[in-house]
């Protein structure tokens, strides 16, 4: 399922329907939000990426990795079949990139959808004031999850130095074979487990 370089000022393209926990002065609220893809081909989106670079870049967290997705975006305008897909989790209401709760950078590769990068914006902090949300991350994962099991994928492979947050996302962790003791785990969903991811994280942002 390759993009193709036809409509040069193609917009993100919503896929999945989703609801996010906003902080408010008293409390939290469950606000609309959806799950999408940008495209490295759209014009629109190169913008979007380029401002989101922009507003991301102050923050030192050893976690923000902004500047990769966004070199990666840029690399990718260039091939006819690039080599990532770029997903972000977005509010409904807002200005874009104001918008962005999370982007997801992935590749995939003999039925597995190997996730390279994960960003949220909790970790962007940027000298303008971002929405404060709570489960970007979860719900970009979500959008991952049911976008490899639409397409029939084996799993959903990861490295990451967060291993509580994964491990109660019912990820296995496993140290593949040759590794040394230094290297990451590698992260494992297997689509034995999809249905069951899913149906976790819809009924706590209570989607369904």
């Amino acid at each position: 399922m390759d993009i193709q370089q036809t409509n040069l000022n193609f917009g993100a393209k919503s896929i999945y329907p989703l609801k996010i926990r906003k902080f408010l002065k008293r409390g939290t609220r469950l606000v609309k939000a959806d799950f999408a893809e940008l495209s490295p081909y759209s014009k629109k989106d190169a913008e979007v990426v380029r401002k989101l670079k922009e507003l991301w870049k102050y923050s030192t967290h050893q976690n923000n990795y902004i500047h990769d997705i966004a070199n990666a975006f840029k690399d990718d305008s260039s091939f006819f079949t690039p080599d990532y897909k770029y997903f972000m989790v977005r509010l409904n209401n807002g200005k874009m990139p104001s918008r962005i709760a999370s982007v997801a950078l992935v590749k995939t590769e003999d039925s597995v959808l190997k996730l390279n990068i994960l960003q949220s914006s909790t970790y962007a902090n940027t000298i303008t004031p971002l929405p404060k949300l709570k489960g970007a991350g979860e719900l970009n994962l979500l959008g991952l999850v049911k976008y490899a099991k639409t397409h029939l994928l084996k799993k959903i492979e990861l490295k990451s130095t967060n291993n509580s947050f994964y491990d109660k996302l019912v990820f296995s962790k496993v140290l593949k074979e040759g590794s040394n003791l230094s290297d990451l785990p590698t992260h494992v969903l297997e689509s034995s487990k999809f249905d069951e991811f899913i149906s976790k994280i819809e009924q706590k942002y209570k989607i369904i």
